[in-house]
């Protein structure tokens, strides 16, 4: 029987690698020791629920800070929002499309939509042949073509 200091040590060396080998090496004790100890204790599944809520702690974090710079990013649209309608009141300020363009643009990235537009892959230009054939046309892309 190890003592609880020894352990500890053990289970300390096992979080810096997970190998019986290690452990034995590091703690100086027997690899069935080692073993042993990691079955007993648990150790497989104290490091796997570690690891979860770690993970879940900087998931959390990580979207408390989204929410936080979505809703400064939202702040700042409604501050820029208001300055528009004052300045449109006053006679001061014509719109252009390139603001709208732009609001319509962070609105889109906010909401995590494409903020500009995408192309699409059509997959194939069968559809191009088949309206050339209906008008009884098959063009050959392949031939050269004479001056």
């Amino acid at each position: 029987m190890l003592s609880e200091k020894k352990i500890e040590k053990m289970w300390q060396a096992y979080q810096e690698h997970q190998s019986a080998y290690f452990v034995a090496a590091t703690c100086k004790v027997s690899p069935t020791t080692a073993t042993n100890y990691r079955d007993s204790e648990h150790w497989d599944e104290r490091l796997r629920k570690i690891r979860e809520e770690a993970i879940a702690l900087v998931d959390n974090k990580v979207a408390r800070q989204l929410a936080k710079d979505i809703e400064v990013v939202h702040d700042l649209k409604m501050k820029i929002a208001d300055a528009i309608q004052k300045q449109l009141e006053a006679g001061n300020y014509k719109p252009t499309v390139g603001d709208l363009e732009r609001l319509v643009k962070l609105e889109h990235f906010l909401r995590g939509l494409p903020d500009s537009r995408t192309e699409e892959d059509v997959g194939s230009w069968k559809w191009l042949e088949e309206v050339n054939e209906d008008r009884g046309h098959v063009p050959n892309l392949f031939r050269k073509q004479k001056p």
